[in-house]
């Protein structure tokens, strides 16, 4: 019931974790195969759904009630309140001044220390934004926009805001100061908020700024992919994200003397992040980041070529010029524009269960057969582990599902967004044109996999 409930508010991560808790007591209390097979079920329908989601992400603010007007439980502790998606700052102004009308909003840190210290008998609203806290890894390199939800809504009780240092010059001496809060309840809260529990702070070296800008702009423009793919696919009109698109495209392939995400690439080669481990681990990270960028504007300038129109082509091709030569590196490391096209996200959890299920149980029960009859074969394993939902592999005419659950083109690339087959750490097996399957690795040169594509 709780689960079901929290299906219904969207809350898929909650309801999954749901699941994941009573999967937990029914491994330590019971042996009931048939609980377990349920269980199992609907944690897959939830992970597939989550992996296809494209839900729209809340805005969070910390808000804190300074002064004597206000009831004094309210003024000895502050709240993350979650706004609507994409509402701004003032919005969520004029919400709390029709709250507590006569209000006065405040925004600057040092005045709000001012009038705490103060304790003055007025009633003052010190309003900032937050955001979650974001996981960086490399787990999350070559992933959908789906994945990277979920790794941003799992457990949400962690939310941080940044606070630049003056004196900063360029990116390779801006410090940044990061204050972190947990919550006592995780989000979505029953009344959208929650009390905090803790804070700290800790200083954010360039390198650390460095990986969450670039970490940033790749979930920017997955984000508007996705969008755009939904519209396209709904048949909505997607001209507002297409406009953003070729905005973000502009600012992201075009690398100014001064700026854009090319001047990063200095922190490859500066010895002062070679020297410890965990400098060379960030370093790293940071070039996985590249690649992924890389990927995402490859496949997001495929699908700006397809939808822009006869008059604006010479614009497009100046960007893919642009492209090719400030991402000269990584495209000739990844193998990008080669031979196949990476496509855009498709994975859906209705497609590959619904629409696909006759034919795929049908071939899975030819190939149970076919191996319980075969010379020298034998057979073992129960009747959940043939079921469709459970099976290894379902193919159909146009997909198939990989054990990790997710969907694949009969071209040899994953339908989702860049599967986790590169990691830009590991070696990984992707499908030629011709369906064989074609081992790639990274030697001691540090050369990337392959990912076979083209213009």
């Amino acid at each position: 019931m709780i689960a079901n409930n929290f299906v219904k508010g969207n809350s898929l991560e909650k309801a999954a974790d749901t699941y994941n808790e009573l999967l937990d007591s029914y491994n330590e209390h019971t042996y009931d195969l048939k609980s377990f097979a349920y269980v199992h079920n609907k944690l897959a329908q939830l992970y597939l759904d989550m992996e296809s989601s494209d839900k729209l992400t809340p805005t969070y603010f910390k808000v804190e009630a300074i002064g004597g007007g206000f009831p004094t439980y309210l003024t000895q502790i502050s709240q993350i309140f979650q706004g609507l998606p994409f509402e701004h700052i003032t919005s969520i102004h004029e919400r709390f001044l029709k709250v507590f009308p006569g209000a006065k909003i405040i925004s600057d840190d040092a005045e709000a220390i001012r009038l705490k210290e103060k304790a003055t008998n007025g009633r003052y609203l010190y309003i900032k934004t937050v955001e979650p806290v974001y996981e960086f890894s490399d787990k999350l390199i070559n992933t959908s926009l789906g994945v990277r939800q979920y790794a941003r809504n799992k457990d949400l009780r962690f939310f941080t805001s940044l606070k630049k240092f003056p004196g900063a010059t360029s990116v390779f001496d801006l410090w940044t100061e990061e204050t972190t809060y947990e919550t006592w309840l995780s989000f979505p809260t029953l009344m959208n908020r929650s009390f905090i529990k803790d804070s700290k702070t800790v200083k954010l070296s360039p390198l650390d700024n460095a990986v969450r800008t670039i970490a940033a702009k790749n979930d920017d423009l997955i984000q508007l992919e996705a969008f755009i793919n939904a519209a396209l696919k709904e048949k909505t009109d997607y001209s507002h994200y297409f406009n953003d698109l070729s905005r973000q495209l502009a600012g992201t392939v075009d690398s100014p003397v001064n700026g854009g995400v090319g001047q990063y690439r200095a922190f490859f080669s500066d010895s002062k992040y070679q020297i410890n481990e965990e400098s060379i681990a960030k370093t790293e990270l940071l070039r996985n980041a590249f690649n992924d960028l890389a990927i995402i504007l490859y496949r997001c300038l495929n699908l700006h070529g397809s939808l822009i129109g006869l008059s604006m082509k010479l614009s497009h091709q100046a960007l893919v010029e642009l492209f090719r030569k400030n991402f000269q590196e990584e495209i000739v490391a990844l193998r990008l524009g080669e031979e196949a096209t990476i496509t855009a996200p498709s994975s859906s959890r209705v497609s590959i269960f619904h629409n696909k299920r006759a034919n795929g149980l049908m071939t899975e029960r030819a190939n149970s057969i076919s191996n319980m009859s075969g010379a020298g074969s034998t057979y073992s394993g129960s009747r959940l582990a043939r079921s469709p939902t459970n099976a290894s592999s379902v193919s159909s005419n146009n997909s198939s599902i990989t054990r990790s659950g997710r969907a694949s083109n009969t071209s040899g690339y994953p339908a989702s967004v860049i599967q986790p087959g590169y990691t830009g750490l590991k070696g990984s097996s992707l499908k030629n044109g011709n369906g064989s399957v074609t081992s790639k690795s990274i030697n001691g040169s540090g050369k990337t996999n392959a990912i076979n594509t083209k213009w």
